[in-house]
Formats: structure tokens, C-alpha cells, sequence
């Protein structure tokens, strides 16, 4: 019977050997193996956003660059539908001309205005009063269209004078007009 509880103590003793050695290696091997694929995937998965957006602002960046020579045709468009700080004059000859070529008499006002806390772009402001027939007016506005400038008119009031023999088939026409300035 000894023989038979040496046998079982035997077992006993290996199998908790077994365990124990398991345990370890379940402990020490196992569990921080574990542990250190998870923070690897961790990593991967940092590293894969990082790569992804650097990937979107390179592809914006090769977008933009493509897109550049546009932007430059754009703001020389821009610039030419401008007028140069200091070259006010010669658009004032510009609408000058127009006036004698549509046969109508213009009083013309000019301002400037800066830059400032309120204002985000220099323009200047163009007060006109124009006195002729409706017909010819109306080719006077119409040439005034189709200038070169980007011009934001505001205000405009047509009326008749005040009655005079010679003033009967005359009108009087105001406005101002915006025209930004390229500097």
C-alpha cells in the first residue's frame, strides 16, 4: 500500500509541479507577450492615423500646387479688375471719355478710402451726376458695364430736373460707385 501512496504522491507531486511551472510560464512568458502585442497593436494603430493624415495634407498640398497656376490667372484677374492706389486719374479719364463719347455732362466726385480697424480692403468711391437724355444715359451706364473694373454701384436715383424750356427731354441720374483698390 506504500508503494500505491508513493504512486499518488507522486502523481500529486508532478502534476502540481506541472501547474506550478505552467503557472510561470503563464506568469513570466505568456501574459507579457500578451501584453506587449496589444501595445504593439496600440502603436500600429497610432502610427497608421499619423501616416493617414499625413498622406490627406500631402494630397491637399499636390492639390494646391496643381491648383496654383489658377489661383495666379485669378488674382491677376482680380488685380486688373483693380485699380492701382495712385491711378485713379486715369479711370477718372476713363469715365470722362464715356460721358463726351455718349454726349451727356458729368460731374464726378472722388474719394478714398483706407484700410482700418472697420474697413479690410482700400476702394475708392466714384459720386457721379450725370445730366443728358434718357438714350444717351442709358449707353453711358452700358459703357460703364463694360470697363475692365469690378465696380459695385449703390444708389442709384434717375429723376427729371426741375422744368425748363431746354430741360424738357433731360434727366438727372446719381449714383457712387466702389472700385477696390490692388494695393
Amino acid at each position: 500500500m506504500s508503494s500505491h501512496i508513493k504512486l499518488s504522491h507522486k502523481i500529486t507531486f508532478i502534476t502540481t509541479g506541472i501547474l506550478i511551472i505552467l503557472g510561470l510560464i503563464i506568469s513570466f512568458i505568456l501574459v507579457p507577450s500578451v501584453r506587449y502585442i496589444f501595445y504593439i497593436k496600440h502603436e500600429i494603430d497610432i502610427t497608421n492615423s499619423e501616416l493617414e493624415e499625413q498622406y490627406q495634407k500631402i494630397r491637399l498640398l499636390k492639390k494646391s500646387i496643381q491648383e496654383l497656376d489658377i489661383i495666379k490667372i485669378q488674382a491677376e484677374e482680380f488685380k486688373q479688375a483693380t485699380i492701382s492706389k495712385g491711378n485713379e486719374l486715369a479711370v477718372i479719364q476713363q469715365f470722362e471719355f464715356i460721358a463726351r463719347k455718349n454726349n451727356v455732362d458729368q460731374n464726378l466726385a472722388v474719394s478714398f478710402v483706407e484700410k482700418s480697424k472697420d474697413v479690410t480692403r482700400e476702394y475708392y468711391i466714384f459720386n457721379f451726376k450725370i445730366h443728358g437724355e434718357y438714350n444717351n444715359i442709358l449707353h453711358y451706364m452700358q459703357d460703364i458695364e463694360r470697363l475692365s473694373f469690378y465696380i459695385i454701384t449703390d444708389a442709384i436715383i434717375l429723376e427729371k430736373p426741375n422744368k425748363q424750356a431746354d430741360t424738357e427731354h433731360r434727366l438727372d441720374l446719381s449714383f457712387s460707385d466702389i472700385i477696390y483698390s490692388s494695393n
